[in-house]
């Protein structure tokens, strides 16, 4: 999605500073994601569709931990000033996340601060937000920066640009031997 500067986020410091306040209960589960969803959900649209809710009966214990963590987030007051529709919020809560295939580590995410500031740009991102301060460029540069998965296609592209050059570089090589070889039967 593309951020837009129509509607700012709170500052990312407040951001970390909510994540860091999480509660403990918070990060060790079980919890009704469903049962907080409606909650948050209800505070920015209190006209939304429960159907909206389905999605979250089917996300895993790892992903249901790391959507608790959104949804305290997003219930901070600062959020209170952010007009956010039901769609979205549901969206987002229910698809962000740092890592895609392995186990999400709630207190590692919070631990450190580089993990912290993905994971709430991620979440502004979907949302379409910025964080106060920024641009939409800004952000999404930042996002770019911080980004683990942005990180992995790089290091893919640079992998493959270097296996490319790996083989041109031994194609040159046999056409110079064959070049030296045809010079020598010549002579």
């Amino acid at each position: 999605m593309i951020m837009t500067a129509d509607q700012s986020a709170p500052a990312m410091v407040t951001l970390h500073r909510r994540l860091l306040a999480a509660p403990l209960p918070l990060l060790q589960g079980p919890l009704e994601i469903t049962a907080l969803a409606h909650d948050l959900i209800f505070q920015f649209d209190s006209a939304f569709n429960a159907s909206l809710l389905t999605r979250f009966d089917q996300l895993t214990k790892s992903q249901a931990s790391l959507a608790g963590l959104l949804i305290w987030l997003l219930a901070d007051t600062t959020f209170s000033r952010v007009r956010l529709s039901a769609s979205d919020l549901a969206q987002a809560i229910g698809t962000v996340s740092i890592r895609d295939d392995q186990q999400i580590d709630l207190a590692g995410i919070l631990a450190d601060e580089d993990l912290r500031e993905e994971l709430i740009r991620l979440l502004l991102s979907a949302l379409c937000l910025c964080p106060e301060g920024e641009t939409a460029a800004q952000a999404e540069d930042r996002l770019l920066m911080v980004s683990a998965a942005e990180r992995d296609r790089v290091l893919a592209a640079s992998r493959a640009a270097e296996q490319r050059a790996a083989a041109i570089r031994e194609a040159l090589a046999e056409q110079r031997a064959r070049e030296a070889a045809d010079k020598y039967t010549r002579e």
